[in-house]
Order: structure tokens, then sequence, then C-alpha cells
């Protein structure tokens, strides 16, 4: 018996998809999630996505960290799950995908994916933490997850994955913790960052609700909701605008995906 897979990446974010229309995948299954995500034992990959079928959408997206337990929602993702629609024969461009907590509606751009993200939501504006995180003014957010946004000087020499596994488990966010970017605004505008996931546990080239978090945090800060380039760690840029240009309304993020390989795995 064999298991057939696709892998996908986005800027950087690769995932595992399974086409599991007819509901056969256990999702509980947290061991054998977190074997197929293994770089060492298994696939590899930042995440699995399901495809399923939905009864409010075209279709519904279930995603697994690498840590094997289900997350809500996730941007890079997302663009990934589109491009595999088109890859499985879908002719349309415009989807609608039913996540776990709301619908969302997408666009297939010639290459790119648009996705219409949700309302941001501040859970947090400014606040500090006490200790050797004082120094850090933090601004969370939730654009489908809980993001924490902290803008520094400098983004090279910061030790990331001591700084972001403190504040992603600091009894604040408890229980369920909060993902972690640092973010630096450059001279022409793009926003570069940096970025410690949960459930992955560490830095990843890329995360879109990270990168949705920044631009945020960024245009509410200038009272403008302009365009804003993200750069992750990838260098594989996103673009974020607001629709009817109001902070206030549904985020559009636009970015790329990009098939990397197909494969059956024997279980």
């Amino acid at each position: 018996m064999t298991l057939c897979f696709s892998k996908y990446q986005a800027a950087g974010n690769d995932f595992i998809l399974l086409d599991d229309r007819s509901s056969r995948f256990s999702i509980e299954d947290r061991p054998f999630i977190q074997k197929l995500c293994s770089r060492q034992f298994g696939i590899g990959a930042d995440g699995l996505i399901l495809l399923q079928s939905s009864a409010c959408a075209d279709f519904r997206m279930r995603i697994c960290n690498a840590d094997g337990l289900e997350a809500a929602f996730c941007g890079n993702g997302f663009r990934c799950l589109v491009l595999y629609l088109k890859h499985l024969g879908f002719k349309e461009d415009s989807f609608t995908i039913e996540t776990q907590n709301s619908v969302i509606a997408t666009d297939f751009q010639g290459g790119k994916v648009l996705v219409k993200l949700p309302s941001p939501k501040v859970l947090c504006w400014g606040g500090k933490l006490e200790g050797e995180l004082e120094p850090y003014e933090f601004y969370v957010v939730d654009t489908g997850v809980p993001h924490a946004v902290i803008i520094v000087e400098d983004l090279e020499e910061l030790e990331l994955d001591k700084l972001g596994k403190q504040i992603r488990f600091h009894p604040l966010w408890a229980p369920t913790g909060v993902n972690v970017n640092f973010i630096k605004i450059m001279p022409d505008g793009a926003i570069r960052i940096r970025t410690y996931e949960r459930g992955v546990e560490g830095e990843t080239l890329s995360c879109g609700t990270g990168a949705a978090a920044a631009a945020f945090v960024v245009s509410k800060k200038r009272d403008s909701a302009n365009t804003l380039r993200v750069i992750p760690k990838s260098g594989e840029s996103l673009e974020f605008s607001f629709q009817d240009n109001s902070l206030d309304k549904k985020m559009h993020m636009v970015g790329p995906a990009a098939l990397v390989f197909e494969g059956r795995l024997p279980l």
C-alpha cells in the first residue's frame, strides 16, 4: 500500500499536499504526520495539508504543523493548495476554500496567487515583557493565527531561535503560545522579516500569516493602507494590500507557489 503525495513550497515554506476528498486520512494520527514531515525519516516539510470536500465552499483545507498538531490557517500553505488544485485539473482561476475559522476567497493570477485574508485582529498593541525581553516592544495580531511582531534595527545578529522560543512559550500567551516575527523596515519601505513558527519550533524560511501581521503592524503605525512588500528569509517577496484601501477591511496577499516533486510513500 502506498500514499500518493505532492510536495509544494511557497516563498520557501514547504508542505506535503494530499487529496483527501474521500476523508480517509486520519488527521489525529500525530506520530504519522510527524514522520511524514521529518526531514530525516520522511518526506520532509514544515507541514501537511489535506484537500477535502466542503459543504459551504468549493473545497476545505486542513493543515497540521510538523509537530503533528492541527493549525487554524497558513497563508503560504493556502497558496500551495490553490496551485495544487490547478495541477489536479481544475480550470477555474477563483476558488472559495473553507478553513478552520472562515471561508477564504482566492484568485490565481498567472503563476502567483492572491488570497483574500480575513481582517486582522489586534490582540496586544505596544506591550512589553519583563526580564531580558524587556527591550522589545510587542504588537500581537491575529491574521488567521496569532503573531507577535517586534521591530528591530539589527535583524541578522538576533539569536532568533533563543528569543523566539522564549516569547513563543511565554506565560502571557498560554496555553497555545504565539508565533514570533522580528522585522526591520528598509529605506525603500520594504519589510525584512525573520519568523519563529510554533508547531515547527524553529525559524522557517517564510511564514505567510507572519508576513501579513508585519505588514498590518507597519501600515497601522503609519496610518496608511498602501501596498507593502515583505521579504522573508527565503528572499521571495510577498505583497500585501487592503480591500478598499481600509485597514479595517480584508487584507490581500499576493505571492508565489511552486510544485517541488510528486511521489509515492510505502506504508
